[in-house]
C-alpha cells in the first residue's frame, strides 16, 4: 500500500480551507457589525418610547390630582415618588411658570434629557409637568448599554481589520491574490509589446502553404483573432523561452492549426512546427505574399 504524504485533504484543500476560514471570520465581524447597526434604531425608538410614556403617565396622573384649589401636596407626593422609583425626576409648575412641587433628584441629576407636556384639565391648560432622565432606570440602562454597543463595534472592526491584514500576508508572500492561492497559481504581469514588425520574424522565409490559395484562404477565416495574436506572440518571444518549452509550445499551436485545414503533404512535408506556425501567421496577417530581404 502506497502512503501520500502530507494531510489527507491536500495542499489544495488546505489553501481553500484558509480561504474560506478567513473568509467566514471577516463575514462573522461584518455580521455583527451590522447586527450593531440595525438595531441602532430600534433601540434609540425604545428610549424616546420609554421617555414619552412616563411623561405622559405623569401628566395624567397630576390633572387627575387637580381640583378646584388646584394641587394639593399630599396628592402630588406619591406620584413624584413613583417617577423617582423609575429613575427619573419630576417638576411641576403652573401657568405662570411657578415650581408646585420638584423632586429632589430633578435638579441633583445634572444634565439631562428631559421632557415636558403640559396638563390640561377639562380642556384647559393648568401648567406642566417636566421629567427628567437620570443615570439610573430603564433609560440609563439603554445609554449604558449605547456605550457598550460602540465598544462593541471598534472590537468587531479591529477584529476584521486583524484577519484582513493575516490573510493578506499569508497571500502576498508570492505576490498572489486569493484565487490564485487557493489554485497555487501566480500572475506574472508581461510589460505590452510595441507595434510587431512582422519582417523580422516573416522576411525571407518561403511559405510553402501559400501554393494552396483556396487552402490558405479558407484557414485565415477559421482562425480567430485570439489564435492569430497568440501565434505571433509565441514567434515574437520565442527567443525568451526554455528550449524545452519552445519546442513542445511550437508543437501544440502547430498541431491546432493543422487540424483546422488540412493541406496536402507536398505543403507540409519536412517543415518543423515552428516553421509552420510561421507561415500560418504570413497567411493570415498577410494577404499578399512578403518580399524577401
Amino acid at each position: 500500500m502506497v502512503r501520500v504524504g502530507g494531510p489527507w485533504i491536500g495542499q489544495l484543500g488546505l489553501r481553500l480551507a484558509l480561504a474560506f476560514v478567513g473568509v467566514a471570520l471577516a463575514a462573522v465581524a461584518s455580521v455583527i457589525l451590522l447586527g450593531l447597526v440595525t438595531t441602532s434604531g430600534d433601540i434609540n425608538e425604545l428610549s424616546k418610547g420609554e421617555q414619552l410614556d412616563l411623561t405622559h403617565a405623569t401628566a395624567i396622573g397630576v390633572a387627575a390630582a387637580y381640583d378646584r384649589a388646584g394641587w394639593s401636596r399630599e396628592n402630588l407626593v406619591p406620584l413624584a415618588d413613583l417617577v423617582v422609583s423609575a429613575g427619573a425626576g419630576m417638576r411641576l409648575m403652573d401657568k405662570a411658570g411657578n415650581v408646585i412641587l420638584s423632586s429632589p433628584n430633578f435638579d441633583s441629576d445634572g444634565p439631562a434629557p428631559q421632557r415636558t407636556e403640559p396638563v390640561v384639565v377639562r380642556g384647559q391648560r393648568v401648567g406642566r409637568v417636566a421629567i427628567k432622565f437620570g443615570d439610573t432606570g430603564f433609560g440609563a440602562a439603554i445609554m449604558r448599554f449605547e456605550a457598550q454597543r460602540w465598544q462593541v463595534r471598534m472590537g468587531a472592526s479591529a477584529l476584521a481589520a486583524v484577519i484582513a491584514l493575516v490573510v493578506a500576508l499569508l497571500v502576498s508572500r508570492r505576490a498572489q491574490r486569493l484565487g490564485d492561492y487557493a489554485a497555487n497559481t501566480v500572475v506574472v504581469r508581461t510589460p505590452p509589446l510595441q507595434e510587431p514588425d512582422l519582417d523580422q520574424v516573416l522576411a525571407g522565409k518561403y511559405n510553402s502553404l501559400r501554393g494552396h490559395s483556396v487552402l490558405a484562404a479558407r484557414l485565415r477565416q477559421r482562425v480567430t483573432p485570439e489564435e492569430a495574436a497568440l501565434a505571433l506572440q509565441s514567434l515574437l518571444r520565442r527567443d525568451r523561452l526554455d528550449p524545452q518549452a519552445r519546442v513542445e509550445l511550437f508543437r501544440d499551436i502547430a498541431a491546432h492549426f493543422r487540424a483546422l485545414v488540412e493541406f496536402p503533404p507536398d505543403a507540409t512535408e519536412g517543415i518543423a512546427d515552428e516553421q509552420y506556425v510561421r507561415n500560418v501567421v504570413d497567411i493570415v496577417f498577410r494577404t499578399t505574399p512578403g518580399r524577401p530581404s
